[in-house]
């Protein structure tokens, strides 16, 4: 199993990176992030031949009235994650679920098509 390091968890840009894990098998790479409050609706989930883009994003509001005195706050969170894979995935193939705050997205490694080749010299 692979851990991405949990240090510097916020990037330049104030988004919060993703603690992920990044497991493989025989047959597939199987992506397991962490995403607290992030609604199903929210998440976005790319994958591509040699990537995986993971992103969310989260508002929270706080209202607090009583006579004379209103408290509010708010807070918004863009949770992304950027990576790439040792070696080339069919993305046709990938599977996402949420459940509880941890997505967990299943991406099958591609096939060799040829085995190998002698090449003839002339």
């Amino acid at each position: 199993m692979w851990r991405w390091p949990r240090a510097s968890l916020i990037s330049d840009d104030d988004t919060k990176l993703v603690p992920v894990d990044l497991v493989e098998t025989e047959k597939e790479y199987k992506v397991v992030a962490e995403m607290p409050g992030v609604d199903k609706k929210d998440l976005e989930v790319s994958v591509t031949e040699n990537n995986i883009s993971i992103c969310g994003e989260t508002e929270n509001e706080i209202k607090k009235e009583q006579e004379g005195y209103l408290h509010r706050e708010r807070s918004y969170s863009t949770p992304c994650r950027n990576l790439r894979f040792p070696e080339a995935v069919n993305p046709d193939k990938a599977e996402a679920t949420l459940k509880d705050g941890v997505l967990e997205v299943k991406i099958p490694k591609r096939k060799p098509t040829i085995a190998g080749k002698v090449v003839p010299i002339k």
